[in-house]
Order: structure tokens, then C-alpha cells, then sequence
């Protein structure tokens, strides 16, 4: 039985802040991210297959400039490879017109494999099923969360992005999904031998620091009220005499997306926090609990349930599972690909694989925002 959309959809840039009090458990107490873009050749996040989708489907009319690759009856051309590296380098804050000319076509190169793979995945998945059902309810909220981005729609419409487009980009998410799926079916893969066996390869590339475990139960917001404080101190109160259990407590009580999993905000080092919270969370003694915490979210209760060192197997045990499944992901990702036998017909850049060229993250210090991006994930 086919999953829903609302279920499946990993494209979902308004859903959170409309229906949710919170964006999201990672953007309450934890400091926003200063990097952002990954090589498109790894991982592929959830932008540059935006971009590419886009890309391909628009500005067909009147591009006569060199094709690029060819991907089943698909061309790729050298317009549209020039836009989409512009855009993706734009948004990770850089100006590619300060790249040198040999320097910028190993970059292109690379932006060029991840176009050549969303339309393989397209072409490979097209009439297979795998698109959920409500996928048309799900393309009208799409369009209407483009709708409440202030200049979105018009620089679309500008560019020639039709609905067709958008409903290939959609699309085109469940493809990569279903990518990751099938490559990723087999629960017991990575073995525990096989990442420990990372694990010891990789070590050294581990941080040496603390990090902890912390619940927290979060009351009220940053109006810090006088009844929310007294609220935050009666919840205390009941725990600390044993009334009631700090999980249960958190599910009554707590405010924010943790209150379903008990207030467990899971494994953090000291400055993935606000230092009001850290400085607590960092000193509290493993499983005693908090005096009340006032931050700029509002009270907190907090309990430090696991401490531990970032550089332990336990530590890096989900991460490396991660990494490999990533792996696994990755050459599905290359035989689906293959599939298409793509032709690349210009000699202008080196064959996919011949040279490593990552796309620079953003600079310290500097935030990018779409709304593309944060989807969740990664059609994780």
C-alpha cells in the first residue's frame, strides 16, 4: 500500500513554520549552521537537484548553445549548466566570475554529473509507481508555499519555470526517495563490524570533546511571564519529589517538538547550544535536575541523561552508519545512471570522475536561506 504524500514529501519549505509553533527541534536551542552546500557529487543535497530539475525543464525555447550531455532523449545544454553552477555557487555565497577559467570547469564538470543524475532518475522512475498517492493535492500545497515567497513566483515566471517544472521537481524528489530506498532496504546494512571497522580507518578525523545527553522541558516563550515561571517551578517541583516522571512531565507540558520523545533533545557539544542553556547543561551532574533555566525561548527544566566523549564508537556509531548508507545510496545512484549510458559530447570538461572539484561552502560567518534547502532533509 503506497504511502501518502504528507507522509513521503521531503519538499516542505512552509509546513513548519504555518502549522507548528517552531520551525524545528534543531532550530530552538541550537545555533544555525554557517555552512552550507555540499559537493554535488556526494551526498547531492536537496538544492542542487531543486536547481537541476528547474534547469532542465525551463528556458527550452531558443537555447541553441553547445550540448553538454545527452541522458536518454534528454539534452543538457551549456546555457543551462552555466545557470544552474552560477545559481549554486551564488547560494553558497560565492561569485564564480572570480573562479579562473580551468578552475571553474572542473566545478562545472561536477555540477554537470548532478543534472545527469536527476534526469536518469527521472527517466528510470517515470513509470514505475513510485509516486505517492495525493501527489496532485501535494503539488497545489507546493505551489501555494512558492506563492507565499515574497518574489518567488514572478522571478519564476520570469525565467520561463512553468508548472510542468515544478511538478518534474516534485517528482523528481520521490525518484531520488525511492533511489535511496532500494539501495538502503536491507536494516542490516552497515554491520556492526563493518562500521567499526570505519570507525578505526577514521579515528584520528574524530573531535576530542565532551558531549552530553540533555532533556530539557520547555514552558512558555520569550515573554518570560510571571505564570510561566510559576508554571516552570510547579513542574520542577513534582518531579523533584517524585510525583511524576520527567518524561511524562515533558509530554504534559513541554512546548516545543521534544515533548513527544520525553524532552530529549539527543547528543550535543557544548556550543551546539544558546550559553544560557549550555552553561547549565554543561555543569549539571548526569541525571540530577536543573534549576529553572531562562533563555530567550523561555523556562526550561533540564536533565543531562548521557555524558560522553565525541570521539568514542558510540559517539560516531549513527554517523558512520550514515556514511556508509550514504555509500550504498551513492551507487545506486551510479547504476541508475549508467543505465543512460550519458553522453557527454563537448570536450570542455573531463569526464565525470576524472578530477575532484568541490563546490565551496560558505564563508565563517556567512548565512544563506532558501526555503528549497531546508526540506528536511535529504530524501533521507
Amino acid at each position: 500500500m503506497k504511502k501518502k504524500y504528507a507522509e513521503t514529501s521531503g519538499i516542505d519549505s512552509q509546513a513548519n513554520t504555518s502549522w507548528g509553533r517552531r520551525e524545528s527541534t534543531d532550530a530552538l536551542y541550537r545555533r544555525p549552521s554557517e555552512a552550507f552546500g555540499r559537493n554535488p557529487k556526494r551526498g547531492r543535497p536537496l538544492l542542487a537537484v531543486v536547481l537541476s530539475a528547474l534547469l532542465l525543464l525551463s528556458g527550452c525555447g531558443g537555447d541553441n548553445s553547445e550540448i553538454v550531455a545527452n541522458v536518454g532523449d534528454t539534452a543538457i545544454t551549456e546555457n543551462r549548466l552555466n545557470a544552474f553552477t552560477e545559481l549554486l555557487f551564488a547560494l553558497n555565497g560565492y561569485d564564480l566570475s572570480a573562479v579562473d577559467e580551468s578552475e571553474k570547469n572542473l566545478y562545472k564538470s561536477e555540477a554537470l554529473a548532478t543534472m545527469v543524475q536527476a534526469e536518469a532518475l527521472a527517466q528510470h522512475y517515470k513509470n514505475q509507481g513510485v509516486l505517492p498517492e495525493g501527489i496532485e493535492e501535494g503539488f497545489a500545497q507546493f505551489k501555494d508555499d512558492i506563492a507565499q515567497v515574497e518574489g518567488l513566483a514572478d522571478s519564476f515566471k520570469k525565467k520561463g519555470v512553468t508548472d510542468d517544472t515544478l511538478r518534474y521537481l516534485l517528482e523528481t524528489q520521490f525518484y531520488f526517495q525511492s533511489a535511496r530506498a532500494e539501495a538502503t532496504k536491507d536494516e542490516t546494512l552497515p554491520t556492526d563490524a563493518e562500521i567499526r571497522a570505519y570507525y578505526l580507518a577514521h579515528e584520528q578525523e574524530y573531535g576530542d570533546e565532551e558531549e552530553r545527553r540533555v532533556s530539557h522541558i520547555l514552558v512558555g516563550d520569550a515573554s518570560h511571564s510571571d505564570a510561566d515561571r510559576q508554571l516552570a517551578e510547579e513542574i520542577r517541583d513534582k518531579i523533584a519529589r517524585g510525583e511524576k516522571s520527567f518524561e511524562d512531565m515533558a509530554q504534559e507540558y513541554g512546548q516545543d517538538g521534544t515533548s513527544s520523545a520525553g524532552g530529549d533533545l539527543g547528543y550535543a557539544v557544548r556550543d551546539a547550544y544558546v550559553p544560557e542553556f549550555s552553561d547549565v547543561a554543561f555543569t549539571l551532574p548526569q541525571d540530577e535536575l536543573s534549576e529553572i533555566v531562562e533563555s530567550e525561548f523561555g523556562f526550561h527544566v533540564l536533565k543531562v541523561t548521557d555524558i560522553r566523549n565525541t570521539r568514542s564508537l558510540d559517539a560516531q556509531r549513527e554517523a558512520i552508519r550514515t556514511a556508509l548508507a550514504d555509500e550504498l545510496y551513492e551507487d545506486k545512484l551510479d547504476s541508475i545512471a549508467a543505465e543512460f549510458e550519458a553522453v557527454y559530447p563537448s570536450d570542455n570538461y573531463p569526464a565525470p570522475g576524472a578530477a575532484e572539484a568541490e563546490i565551496p561552502t560558505a564563508p565563517d560567518g556567512a548565512e544563506a536561506e532558501t526555503d528549497a534547502d531546508e526540506a528536511a532533509a535529504s530524501p533521507e
